[in-house]
């Protein structure tokens, strides 16, 4: 009897692993996105040649950052707009049920693809690529560089402490006021 509850368990281990194969990609393009979201955002502007606009709109809407990949992967499965694959994202169903719905075959060659591997490139990170993105572009203005007035410089060394603080101070009804 125990031995044929081992052989049972043996030949039930890798379907249990296999099982759990399908789409285990999408950890690490949640972790490529916590590191590194505008990157993450323009690999996927790059991949499906989708304006920025239109991925920020799917980041937003969805629950995971990898779910944007496979919402834009699978409508260019099925030949679909994103808007619609997200429509049908919303109604909570699996990935399988999306792809049905979506007019995807789940045991096309595509899809079989998709559940094991995704083909977003990691290339965005190389130093000649940098100083392309728009937030690199951008000024930074450090502490040291915000322009002073000169005027207001001559003054501050003219009057280092203005005269009416000295004043209010002194003054027995500006105690009274603050409840000494």
């Amino acid at each position: 009897m125990k031995t044929k509850l081992w052989i049972s368990i043996f030949l039930a281990l890798p379907l249990l692993l296999c099982a759990g194969v399908d789409f285990e990609w999408r950890y690490s393009l949640n972790n490529r996105y916590h590191d590194d979201p505008y990157g993450y955002r323009y690999a996927l502007v790059e991949r499906f040649r989708v304006r920025e606009s239109g991925v920020v709109y799917v980041l937003d809407s969805v629950r995971e950052p990898s779910d944007a990949y496979m919402i834009l992967r699978l409508a260019e499965l099925s030949g679909k707009s994103y808007e619609h694959v997200l429509r049908i994202y919303r109604q909570n169903a699996s990935w399988r049920d999306i792809a049905l719905l979506a007019g995807i075959d789940p045991h096309a060659q595509g899809y079989e693809a998709l559940r094991h591997a995704h083909d977003l490139r990691d290339d965005y990170r190389s130093d000649r690529r940098r100083y392309e993105r728009y937030e690199d572009r951008g000024v930074i203005i450090k502490r040291e560089e915000i322009y002073i007035p000169q005027t207001y410089q001559e003054q501050q060394r003219r009057y280092p402490e203005h005269k009416h603080d000295r004043y209010l101070n002194e003054d027995e009804r500006y105690e009274e006021r603050r409840g000494r």
